[in-house]
């Protein structure tokens, strides 16, 4: 009964994550289509830099003489204190201008920039990768915790898409986002990001002891999250429009998070004793590197030395696309999450489905062309005999699809008496070793589908385990080996 409470809240929550996490991409989506009427002012901000620094330049800047890097001073004749003021010196109309007092090279000058329609298309084209790559994020998330709902890796894993997910969705924001609180949201989203960077380091590729031993560590950066996200929303609501002392720290808080999961990686790829762990912490470890340490720098170079690597955030996508597709690699090819058993049973689920349906339908359209300009199909029995006819010939197709389906994903039910009789046949017939061992390990892997396996013997003078013969993919049987545990050498 309690399980079945705690499973219950969880689904709450879980499809209360969800719905918020549609609602809030509904919203920018809203936005970035809104965008199109928004002038182009001639720059952008970049978090890292905040409002008083020209973090990117359009064409319409570039025109006239914009410069990466220009400091501000005055919005046409008044100074500015926050995001807020900032904006409401600015003239909004497509068509006007607005002059700035600007600092370059420790020289200060004044440039007039003109506003012009941003468009639909422009719009689309800056805000809209992050966003659907953030989005995609986020569903392998999901994915992820449907496959194996209600275990402490699959929230962990969850929750650390949702979060990314929403920080890369972000990243180019065109204009202002509407409602405000969406402002505050992306400062949420910003300031938990390294947690759930230490939070997976817990549990990613492999569940640390320590995570087991003292479950409430994982609140902790949780914590120091919050205590920041308090801290900057008493002074602005924007993390742009925060202090630099803020977006220091808050860019020192997710350089330590990323580092720290990609130590860790680092060190079960080094120190494991499962096999299949240093492989997978490789894969992890390799596909996250490159995913993060450039834009990293560029993140900590702005901060730091106000100096950009790379010229926009998009370009950081195409380092950001790295991390699913080892992912996924991961998954396919060595079982990350365990759940390569639970995708090929969806599969063969659907494909069962959409066979059936399909062979039913071709029935009914052939039953109607060949049929249907006959005076005999019009008579009221003549649906009483074609459905029992469809059910006379639909159970045997289906138990045809059925097995067909079970075979190719791991699901044919197999008689065990026949494989123990066929065995001990095999071994009373043949007196080759090695024949016998072949024979055996075919037996005892077809019929369960097992991808791989051996057989041991034990050696008395040695007093050890042997391999007599071992089957499958030889990477498979190396991981499976190791994952699964060396056979004890004093085991009789």
């Amino acid at each position: 009964m309690r399980i079945e409470r705690k499973r219950f809240f969880s689904i709450i929550i879980f499809a209360s994550i969800v719905l918020g996490f549609t609602i809030i991409a509904v919203l920018y989506m809203v936005n970035i289509v809104n965008w199109g009427n928004y002038p182009d002012f001639g720059f952008a901000f970049r978090t890292t830099t905040g409002i008083s620094q020209v973090g990117m330049v359009t064409e319409n800047g570039h025109r006239a003489g914009l410069q990466v890097g220009d400091r501000f001073f005055k919005v046409n004749g008044k100074e500015f204190i926050n995001v807020q003021t900032f904006r409401a010196a600015m003239n909004r109309e497509p068509g006007q201008q607005n002059t700035y007092l600007l600092e370059r090279e420790g020289k200060q000058f004044e440039l007039s920039v003109p506003n012009i329609p941003l468009g639909f298309k422009r719009a689309f084209g800056k805000s809209s990768p992050p966003f659907i790559l953030g989005i995609c994020y986020a569903l392998i998330g999901i994915l992820v915790f449907l496959m194996k709902p209600f275990l402490r890796p699959s929230w962990i894993f969850f929750i650390f898409n949702i979060i990314i997910g929403f920080y890369i969705a972000f990243l180019f924001r065109v204009g202002r986002m509407n409602p405000n609180w969406l402002e505050t949201f992306h400062l949420f989203v910003y300031t938990f990001a390294p947690a759930v960077f230490i939070h997976l380091t817990l549990s990613f590729p492999e569940e640390r002891n320590l995570l087991r031993k003292h479950p409430f560590l994982q609140s902790i950066p949780y914590l120091a999250s919050a205590i920041l996200f308090l801290i900057i929303l008493r002074v602005t609501p924007t993390m742009t429009g925060a202090p630099r002392i803020f977006r220091l720290i808050s860019t020192l808080y997710m350089a330590i998070g990323v580092l720290v999961f990609l130590l860790s990686a680092f060190q079960l790829w080094l120190r494991s004793k499962s096999e299949i762990t240093k492989i997978r912490s490789k894969l992890i470890l390799l596909g996250s590197a490159i995913a993060v340490l450039l834009p990293l720098s560029d993140f900590l170079s702005g901060t730091i030395l106000n100096r950009y690597i790379l010229p926009g955030f998009n370009y950081y996508l195409p380092f950001f696309i790295i991390f699913p597709m080892f992912l996924g690699y991961s998954i396919v090819k060595h079982d990350l999450f365990d759940i390569d058993t639970l995708i090929k049973r969806t599969y063969g689920y659907i494909l069962t489905t959409g066979a059936l349906g399909g062979i039913y339908g071709i029935i009914v359209l052939i039953s109607n062309m060949a049929f249907g300009g006959f005076e005999f199909a019009k008579s009221p029995i003549f649906p009483l005999i074609f459905i029992l006819t469809v059910v006379f010939l639909f159970n045997p197709i289906r138990n045809r699809v059925q097995r067909f389906i079970d075979r190719v994903f791991y699901r044919l039910e197999y008689d065990y008496q026949e494989t123990v009789g066929k065995i001990s046949e095999t071994m009373r017939s043949l007196l080759n070793l090695d024949e016998i061992g072949k024979n055996l390990i075919n037996f005892a892997l077809q019929p369960m589908f097992v991808d791989t396996g051996s057989i041991m013997l034990l050696d008395p003078e040695k007093k050890a385990y042997e391999c007599l013969i071992q089957d499958g993919r030889k990477e498979d049987w190396k991981m499976r080996k190791e994952a699964e545990g060396a056979v004890p050498e004093d085991r009789a």
